[in-house]
C-alpha cells in the first residue's frame, strides 16, 4: 500500500468524531395510509438513511399497533470509535447488509394495514434507545394516535390538547429526552384539525424534552441540504 493511502487512513483515524446522535425514523403502516402515500415517503426515508453520519446510530421502525415491542426494520450501528481500516470496512459491510434488508422489506410495508397507530408508545421507548444521546426523530404519519391510551380518531380532545398532552407525557416518559422531531404528514381521512393536532404534539414532545420543528405534508429538504 502506498504511503499516500496510509497517510489518508491515519488522518481519518485521528479526525475529530462528530457528536453522537440517535436518528429514529418511523413510517406509518396502518390502514389509514394509502399505497400512494407510502410510495411518496419511501424516497425521503432513503435520503435519511444515506445522509446519516458515521457516528449516528439509525433505527427504522414500522409505526403500527405494536411499537412497544416490535423489532426495527433497519438498524445501522455507529461506526467504531477506534477507526482502524479493518473495523471501518467491517462497519461498512454491515451497513450495506442493513440497506439490502431494507430494500427487501419495502414491498411488504404496503400490505401491513395495522389497526392502531402507537406513536406515544414509540416515544416512550426512546430514553432506553438513546442512552443519553441527542435524538432526531422523523415520523411519517397522519399523526392520529390510536391506542388504548388515546384515540384521536374517536376523541379529538378539542380544547383539551395541553391538558391531555402534559398528562400523557408525564405518564409514559420516565427520563427527559433531548432532540428534535420532524413530522411529515399523511392524508387524514378523518376531520381532525391540523392546528389542534400540531398543538397537541408540540406540547407532548416539549414535555418529553423534544422540540417539534416540522409538522407538514411537505418534506423539509432544507434540513438535509444543511447537513
Amino acid at each position: 500500500m502506498s504511503r499516500c493511502i496510509w497517510a489518508v487512513i491515519a488522518l481519518s483515524a485521528c479526525a475529530p468524531v462528530p457528536d453522537e446522535k440517535l436518528v429514529v425514523v418511523a413510517v406509518d403502516v396502518t390502514s389509514s395510509v394509502t399505497d400512494d402515500e407510502l410510495s411518496r415517503w419511501l424516497p425521503y426515508i432513503d435520503q435519511l438513511i444515506v445522509r446519516a453520519k458515521p457516528r449516528h446510530e439509525l433505527i427504522l421502525f414500522a409505526l403500527d399497533d405494536n411499537t412497544t415491542q416490535s423489532e426495527p426494520i433497519l438498524r445501522r450501528d455507529r461506526s467504531p470509535k477506534s477507526r482502524t481500516l479493518s473495523r471501518e470496512l467491517g462497519w461498512r459491510r454491515k451497513f450495506a447488509e442493513a440497506r439490502r434488508k431494507w430494500e427487501e422489506a419495502k414491498p411488504s410495508l404496503a400490505g401491513k394495514n395495522a389497526i392502531g397507530t402507537h406513536i406515544i408508545e414509540l416515544v416512550a421507548r426512546l430514553p432506553q434507545l438513546a442512552q443519553g444521546r441527542q435524538i432526531e426523530l422523523w415520523l411519517f404519519s397522519d399523526m392520529i394516535q390510536q391506542s388504548p391510551q388515546l384515540d384521536l380518531a374517536r376523541d379529538p380532545i378539542t380544547n383539551r390538547e395541553a391538558e391531555v398532552a402534559t398528562r400523557l407525557a408525564k405518564q409514559v416518559i420516565e427520563q427527559k429526552l433531548d432532540g428534535r422531531v420532524y413530522c411529515i404528514l399523511g392524508y387524514r381521512r378523518r376531520q381532525v384539525s391540523v392546528a389542534r393536532l400540531r398543538s397537541f404534539w408540540r406540547i407532548f414532545f416539549q414535555e418529553a424534552g423534544l422540540e417539534l420543528v416540522w409538522f407538514d405534508s411537505v418534506f423539509p429538504e432544507e434540513v438535509l441540504d444543511a447537513e
